[in-house]
């Protein structure tokens, strides 16, 4: 866990010497602060790892095995730090759901340890950052705020909340955590509680999402000049409205406020379509009200998912994608849903999928009749993910050699689950011989090892058998390391695809327009022999399903079909630049693949969008006037 503050050092210290539970009010009163700081210093506490529970009763330390070494971990230095613009994005958020006025510039210099000048650059930093994301960073009487609308304020509140809940950019440093200020955790809890005696339950992966968008809606009610309400849909006479008044009025037990019949509404239109009943072991048939769409759902997956090479076989991430569809048929009766930062999230860590989520959102709507707006296709991304992932498990393998000791052994690599078990595949072993030969025989990609160990062919971390902080630090900068390598790899062996005459440097003073790009290119693809005279209209097809613009920077246009005659990459590079649909960008990237690599198209797509997405490398790619240029700047990063 990360390194504690001395406050929280001190919180750790006084559940530790209490035989009993203590009350925020009781740590409040001990520490000379407020309970509000309280629960937010225990949130930062349990943000690497649940190491405090919370009970009617106050609070406690977890007894589970291992926590006193993550105790002693957490107690043995002083705070960390994480990216001062994301500390004072938390900070402003505050803002956007209370009555409190804005920092000063000195008042964030204290909380960063900064000089003013140093501040000056970070908020620099932020307006450009909130600005693309339709907010604006204000001053009034040397207070500094954020300004906008109520989408894009709960956009990034969303967001900021998402990145503590996963570990993201936002979720360390000196600001109190946004779900914190929310109360998220007592929120969820409490959605979960009252669900439960209606016999409904929220599906898994769906708990934060939901959380959020209720937490934002109950803060409200104790900040009223904050955030306006949503607009919600009739849900007066159904469950939704029973868990609601539930939550309303657990809600107001925990604070001195009282909700309406329309704050009560508001709540129950957000849960609508996101609890399911509690029937397990009942049969699909029995389970379902739409057995013919749901049939008709899987089929529409598999159809979208063939011209990649992927078969999709029944099983439990296909059922999940049913059951969300249908969901989502629910929510598009007029409920919305609050975007939540899953898919600018998704669209960096896995392009394919937010590729292959807007193909499958277009044969929805078409055969479904079902609407799939932007807010959706995070969701959307994360289930196709899990019926892809499904099918084959492409993390790198983590070989552990630890002791002989077998319950230091299972208690090292259930630790090592927990924090990379999403990113890698981890063996245990406990003889240094057994682990080179699998290491020499290419069955390994990292070795993590408590004890010295020569002869390795591959990357390898020695930790201490107590996995502390700076052990997780370097073990998740290998994995790093190895990705970047992996990826890198991948890009390169695209070499072959690149050729002169499929390079186009425009120097023209005039900002193009999208369909004259597409069909230039096409036109040399065609005229080079890749593909045939069909090409061009599946290109424009597959633009129509949903933009391939990605972070209003370039663009990478391709076909449906997998079916070109061979695999190649056309490029053009624009001085003025190309109007794509919306954002001027200054490079396209099209690609032709033949079927027998369309397989590769996965691995070869999130590369490439990967490395064009890299803020630095992007401009050397706009200036590029030859193919030499572009290549030296792609492949030798």
């Amino acid at each position: 866990m990360a390194l504690m503050s001395e406050r929280q050092r001190r919180i750790v210290s006084l559940l530790a010497a209490s035989p009993a539970p203590l009350t925020g009010g009781e740590l409040a009163q001990e520490l000379g602060v407020s309970v509000r700081t309280v629960q937010a210093e225990v949130a930062r506490i349990n943000g690497g790892g649940a190491l405090i529970e919370s009970s009617n009763r106050g609070y406690r330390l977890r007894r589970d095995p291992g926590d006193s070494a993550a105790v002693r971990d957490g107690l043995g230095g002083g705070a960390t730090s994480s990216d001062p613009a994301d500390a004072v994005l938390r900070v402003l958020a505050r803002g956007l759901v209370t009555d409190e006025e804005g920092p000063t510039t000195e008042d964030l210099g204290e909380l960063l340890f900064m000089s003013r000048t140093a501040v000056e650059r970070v908020l620099g930093e932020v307006r450009e950052r909130v600005s693309r994301q339709g907010l604006a960073l204000s001053r009034t009487r040397g207070r500094i705020s954020l300004t906008g609308d109520d989408d894009a304020r709960r956009r990034l509140l969303s967001r900021l909340v998402v990145d503590e809940a996963t570990g993201g950019p936002s979720a360390e440093g000196p600001a109190e955590p946004v779900s914190a200020l929310l109360d998220l955790g007592f929120v969820r809890d409490l959605i979960g509680r009252c669900a439960h005696r209606e016999n409904r339950y929220v599906e898994p992966g769906y708990e934060t999402g939901l959380a959020t968008s209720v937490a934002i809606a109950l803060f409200r009610m104790r900040c009223p000049s904050g955030l306006a309400r949503v607009e919600g849909g009739d849900a007066a006479d159904g469950v939704e409205f029973r868990v609601a008044d539930a939550v309303c009025a657990a809600y107001m037990r925990r604070w001195p406020i009282r909700a309406c019949a329309e704050d009560v509404a508001q709540v129950a239109s957000l849960l609508v379509g996101w609890m399911r009943p509690t029937q397990p072991g009942v049969p699909r048939e029995a389970r379902s009200r739409h057995v013919e769409r749901d049939a008709r759902v899987e089929d529409v997956v598999r159809d979208a998912l063939a011209p990649y090479g992927i078969s999709v076989e029944d099983g439990p991430a296909l059922r999940g994608l049913v059951l969300h569809v249908d969901q989502l048929v629910r929510r598009s009766d007029g409920q919305s849903v609050t975007d939540d930062g899953l898919l600018e999230g998704v669209k960096r860590s896995c392009p394919f999928l937010f590729e292959v989520s807007q193909v499958v959102a277009k044969a929805l709507s078409e055969r479904l009749d079902v609407a799939v707006d932007e807010s959706e296709l995070g969701f959307l991304c994360i289930h196709l993910g899990l019926v892809v992932g499904e099918l084959a498990d492409n993390r790198p393998r983590v070989a552990l050699l630890s002791t002989t000791y077998r319950s230091v052994d299972q208690a090292l690599r259930d630790q090592l689950v927990m924090h990379f078990g999403d990113r890698a595949s981890i063996r245990v072993f406990t003889r240094a011989a057994e682990t080179l030969d699998e290491a020499r025989a290419g069955s390994v990609d990292l070795v993590v090892t408590t004890r010295p160990l020569r002869g390795l062919p591959v990357p390898h971390v020695l930790i201490s058998p107590l996995l502390l902080s700076d052990d997780l630090l370097a073990i998740g900068e290998a994995l790093r390391h190895h990705a970047r390598s992996g990826r890198l790899a991948q890009l390169r062996s695209t070499r072959p695809f690149f050729s002169e005459e499929l390079f186009v440097r425009d120097d023209g003073a005039t900002v193009r327009e999208r369909d004259e790009v597409i069909d230039e290119l096409c036109a040399r693809l065609e005229a080079a022999g890749a593909v045939g005279a069909e090409f061009a209209a599946s290109v424009r097809a597959r633009e129509a399903a949903g933009s391939t613009c990605f972070f209003e920077r370039f663009a990478i246009p391709h076909a449906i079909e997998m079916d070109a005659r061979r695999t190649a990459f056309c490029v053009l590079t624009s001085r003025a630049g190309v109007c794509w649909g919306g954002p001027v960008i200054r490079v396209v990237l099209m690609i032709a693949v033949r079927r027998e690599d369309r397989e590769r198209f996965m691995s070869m797509f999130d590369s490439t969008v990967r490395a064009l997405g890299t803020p630095e490398l992007l401009p050397r790619l706009e200036r590029a006037r030859t193919l030499d240029d572009f290549l030296a700047a792609l492949l030798d990063q």
